[in-house]
């Protein structure tokens, strides 16, 4: 396979954090630092960001969500279907998304943190590589 292009999907990003602290809900442009956004609270935080599915895609190319580590993570979905996560998803990782997209997309990703652990971990922005499969 061979990489075509990338989207980064930086912002603004929506979150809606577990519980009924105040303020429940925000957004934010990431990276930011898990105490920039919510200090000293800990719990789970539901991120989500709305994309389109990439145009013009050939199909011999596949639009694969490409991540890097995210302390904490418990679960990505898109469009509300939970995806299946690498074994290895401390690291970068990528799952291939072809066959779920929808014209408009929901991509979630969540995360349990508490601020012993969290100095500086928020997800960074996750980038959508579109590769081409050589035949």
């Amino acid at each position: 396979m061979q990489i075509v292009h990338s989207i980064r999907l930086k912002g603004p990003w929506d979150y809606l954090r577990e519980g009924g602290e105040s303020p429940a809900a925000g957004r934010i442009k990431l990276p930011a630092r898990w105490s920039d956004c919510f200090g000293d609270w800990t719990g789970a935080v539901a991120w989500t960001r709305r994309f389109q599915r990439p145009t013009n895609l050939d199909p011999t190319e596949r639009v694969l969500l490409c991540s890097p580590p995210i302390e904490g993570l418990r679960k990505v979905l898109l469009n509300d279907v939970e995806l299946p996560l690498p074994a290895e998803w401390d690291r970068e990782f990528r799952i291939d998304l072809t066959a779920q997209l929808a014209p408009s997309n929901l991509l979630t990703i969540v995360q349990q943190l508490d601020t012993a652990t969290a100095d500086s971990s928020t997800p960074a922005p996750v980038v959508l590589e579109i590769w081409r499969v050589e035949a």
